[in-house]
């Protein structure tokens, strides 16, 4: 399959036009940097063998689809650096064979869904850049912390880990390693959750620090 061609929309583009051909042999859109814009098509998901999804830095817009959840196959997928908006759709959470994941720089609002708890084999996930973000990490979501992605933190400049509509806290509470996802803060601080960061020594940082 083509890996360039000129394209207005997904639907236009060589890759997306030769999978629609065969669709049982399609397993990758590589549309990186394509100057794709439009909506992502919820049709992507006849794509039954699809392994990796690659439409970061374009200008799509719209929802996430929700249909993405049937491509249980998926071991990677990237909308990095486009403007898309809406909720991260829970259905995401069936995608239990997923590694890794981008939806940094986007306009996404809302929570982390509490289904990508089940997406165990997980071990990158890029939100960061996306003001809206808000609400807890449910438990078991640990993304990795440092990227180039995401220089300042996978959940960088987002508003996780406080409640929605979010909230700075008045003052900086102390923490302890102790504390991780989905955990109650400290005594007398503000509701808000700490996550464990993978390292070669694990340190829980409050999430609005990151």
């Amino acid at each position: 399959v083509a890996r360039s061609g000129t394209a207005t929309t997904i639907e236009q583009h060589s890759q997306y036009r030769a999978c629609m051909a065969a669709p049982a042999t399609c397993t990758a859109l590589r549309m990186g940097n394509a100057q794709v814009t439009g909506t992502i098509p919820s049709e992507i998901t006849a794509f039954t063998r699809l392994l990796q999804i690659h439409l970061y830095t374009n200008r799509l817009t719209g929802t996430i689809p929700t249909e993405l959840g049937m491509l249980t196959t998926l071991t990677y997928m990237s909308f990095a650096g486009n403007q898309l908006t809406g909720t991260v759709p829970s259905e995401l959470g069936a995608l239990t064979r997923i590694e890794k994941w981008g939806l940094e720089r986007n306009e996404l609002t809302s929570t982390i869904p509490t289904e990508l708890a089940a997406l165990t084999r997980l071990t990158i996930m890029y939100m960061c850049n996306n003001t809206n973000l808000c609400g807890y990490i449910p438990a078991g979501v640990t993304p990795d912390y440092h990227s180039l992605h995401c220089p300042q933190g996978a959940l960088a400049d987002t508003n996780l880990g406080y409640p929605c509509p979010s909230t700075a806290p008045s003052a900086s509470p102390s923490w302890s390693p102790t504390d991780a996802v989905g955990s109650a803060a400290p005594t007398g601080s503000p509701a808000r959750t700490y996550m464990c960061i993978p390292s070669s020594k694990c340190e829980c940082v409050p999430l609005h620090h990151f």
